[in-house]
C-alpha cells in the first residue's frame, strides 16, 4: 500500500508536523540561594509579592517542525503564548539566521500568539 502511495503522492507532499515544548527561566517557587544584604541605610530588605507568583521570567517555547517524506524540513518555528493578545491575533517575527540549517542563507521563525496552540490565523 505505502509504495502504491508513494507512485500517487511526491514525497515532497507528504507531511509530518511535530511540535515539541521547553521551559526556560525560573519562577519564584524555584529554589535559588542568592547573599544580599540585610539592611540598607538601616531599613530590612522589602521585596513586593509578584501578583501570579510566577516570577516573570519563566515561560515555555513550543518548537514547530515540519518536515516531507523527502527528509526536507520547513525553517523552525518558535512559539510564545502571551495572555495578553487576542484569541485569534499573530505577531510572527522572520528571524535571519536563527535556525537549525548551516545555510547562510537559513531563517526560523518567532511567534507570539495567545496560547501556544495557535490559532486559525497562524495555520
Amino acid at each position: 500500500m505505502s509504495s502504491l502511495v508513494s507512485q500517487i503522492v511526491k514525497r515532497a507532499l507528504i507531511l509530518n508536523a511535530d511540535a515539541t515544548q521547553y521551559t526556560v527561566g525560573y519562577d519564584s517557587k524555584s529554589k535559588v540561594k542568592v547573599k544580599y544584604i540585610e539592611k540598607i541605610n538601616g531599613a530590612p530588605l522589602k521585596v513586593l509579592p509578584v501578583k501570579d507568583n510566577n516570577g516573570g521570567v519563566l515561560f515555555t517555547i513550543k518548537y514547530y517542525l515540519l518536515i516531507d517524506a523527502a527528509g526536507e524540513q520547513s525553517d523552525p518555528i518558535f512559539i510564545i503564548a502571551d495572555d495578553n493578545m487576542g484569541p485569534e491575533d499573530i505577531d510572527a517575527h522572520k528571524i535571519p539566521e536563527l535556525a537549525v540549517h548551516t545555510h547562510p542563507d537559513s531563517t526560523a521563525y518567532v511567534v507570539f500568539c495567545k496560547t501556544r496552540c495557535c490559532n486559525a490565523a497562524f495555520y
